[in-house]
């Protein structure tokens, strides 16, 4: 008997390590699938003109980058409804036609248009002084911290600016289409020239002769003092800049010491 039992169980023995060596290999594991970076946005070159001409006409303080973001969306849209567009914040074509034709500068060409900024900002919060139709340090102070909570270019007084505040920039005159009396060589007093040629030598951005001919390098340096301040580099005295170099813009004679 016993040597039937062995075989026996050497049988089964040899039954359980066919059944071991026999069970299926577990299945490999699935490799990941590579991973698939998006692709960056590509710059376009209609939106970088957009951008450049709504940073110009003070809408969009943000990168001239070509690349369409929330700050360019947001900029078109308040140029949409400065201009009485439908605000789609899309550069349709409508919209483009209108920044390409719409005005940068705004000229406050007399004391009424000076009168209806102040009191306007005086409504919203941002000037205490009197509408008196004069722009100085404190008017310019109000405008560019009004400037600066909507998120617009800071110190020079836009259509931008003006939309924003709620009045209508049709109202006032452009730089382009302002009557001669400012920022030109032949409208300008050769003892008013000599008085900001003085003042730009002090400050450091003219070191030419004090001869009272508004010629290239007084224009050069009015230009890099607005740079330096901020405002658009022109070269031409608005009311912005002459009341930055501490003239009064109504009245430019009487700024020049006698």
């Amino acid at each position: 008997m016993k040597p039937i039992f062995l075989l026996a169980a050497s049988v089964i023995l040899a039954a359980c390590a066919d059944t071991r060596t026999s069970a299926p290999a577990a299945p490999a594991a699935a490799s990941a699938p590579p991973t698939v970076l998006p692709a960056a946005p590509q710059p376009s070159a209609e939106v970088r003109d957009a951008q450049e001409r709504l940073q110009r006409l003070g809408f969009y303080d943000g990168a001239v980058d070509g690349l369409w973001g929330p700050e360019t969306r947001d900029a078109v849209a308040r140029f949409q409804r400065s201009q009485g567009l439908p605000v789609t914040a899309r550069l349709d074509e409508a919209t483009l036609r209108g920044i390409e034709s719409a005005p940068a500068a705004v000229r406050l060409s007399d004391e009424t248009d000076v009168r209806a900024v102040q009191n306007r900002l005086r409504q919203l919060g941002f000037y205490d002084g009197s509408a008196d139709g004069v722009w100085g340090p404190e008017t310019q102070v109000a405008l560019e911290r009004f400037q600066r909570e909507r998120g617009l270019n800071i110190g020079e007084v836009t259509g931008a600016t003006l939309a924003e505040m709620g009045l209508d920039p049709a109202e006032f005159r452009t730089a382009a289409a302002a009557p001669e009396g400012m920022g030109t060589a032949d409208a300008l007093e050769p003892e008013v020239v000599a008085s900001i040629q003085r003042r730009l030598r002090s400050l450091g951005f003219y070191d030419g002769g004090v001869d009272g001919i508004w010629g290239p390098n007084t224009q050069e340096a009015v230009a890099r003092f607005q740079q330096s301040r901020g405002l658009e580099a022109s070269g031409v005295l608005n009311p912005v800049t002459a009341s930055a170099l501490g003239l009064d813009p109504n009245n430019l004679a009487a700024s020049v010491p006698r």
